[in-house]
C-alpha cells in the first residue's frame, strides 16, 4: 500500500513542510493532541513518505550517474578516435576559427619491479580495520581493553499490508 501525502493528517503535513530542527520537530510532535496510537501511527505513515522520497532520490541519482558514466566513454571514444585518426595522418596540431586540436604528451614513471625499487621511493601504507563481527560475538563472553557494552534501541516501522 502507498500512502500518498494527501492522506496524511493536516497537521503532520503542515509539520513535514517545515524545515524544523531536532527539538523543534519534537516540539511540534509535543504538541498535537493526539492519543500515542494516533502519533505513532501517523509517524509511520510520515515515515513512509519520506521513505518514498529518499528512495525516489536514490533511483535519480543512479539514473545521472549511468547517464554521467555514458557520457563520459563516449567522450573518451571521440578523443581516440580522433587521435588515431591524427596519428594516422601524421598530423600533429589542426587549428580552426574555434578550436585548436593537438597530440600532447608528456613523459611518466612506471614501476615494473616493486621488489627493485629502492626503499626512498616507498611508503608503508599502514589501515587497521576492525572485526566487528568478531568483536561483537567475543565480547558477550569475555572483556576486551578498549571496548565498552552499549544497548541500543530503535523503533521498526512494519508495513501490514
Amino acid at each position: 500500500m502507498e500512502l500518498k501525502l494527501y492522506q496524511l493528517p493536516k497537521q503532520y503535513e503542515k509539520i513535514m513542510s517545515l524545515d524544523l530542527d531536532d527539538e523543534a520537530l519534537k516540539l511540534a510532535l509535543s504538541s498535537l493532541n493526539q492519543t500515542v496510537e494516533e502519533k505513532a501511527t501517523n509517524i509511520a505513515h510520515v515515515t513512509r513518505t519520506i521513505d518514498a522520497g529518499i528512495n525516489a532520490i536514490k533511483n535519480e541519482e543512479n539514473r545521472l550517474r549511468d547517464k554521467r558514466k555514458a557520457l563520459e566513454n563516449r567522450l573518451d571514444k571521440l578523443k581516440e578516435y580522433l587521435f588515431d585518426n591524427m596519428k594516422a595522418m601524421n598530423i600533429d596540431k589542426v587549428k580552426t576559427n574555434t578550436d585548436t586540436i593537438y597530440i600532447s604528451g608528456r613523459d611518466y614513471s612506471k614501476v615494473v619491479d616493486r621488489d627493485k625499487l629502492p626503499q626512498e621511493y616507498k611508503q608503508q601504507v599502514i589501515d587497521v580495520k576492525i572485526d566487528k563481527r568478531k568483536l561483537n560475538k567475543d565480547i558477550k563472553t569475555k572483556d576486551i581493553p578498549g571496548v565498552k557494552v552499549e544497548h541500543k534501541e530503535w523503533v521498526v516501522i512494519r508495513w501490514n499490508v
